[in-house]
């Protein structure tokens, strides 16, 4: 699910991606 999200992020805002990553405690 991560990778999906980080994959769908990419073509989006970069900021908003990392700000809402950022913000939810994810492991890899």
């Amino acid at each position: 699910l991560l990778s999906r999200w980080k994959y769908e992020c990419s073509k989006v805002d970069h900021e908003k991606c990392n700000l809402v990553l950022s913000e939810i405690p994810y492991r890899i």
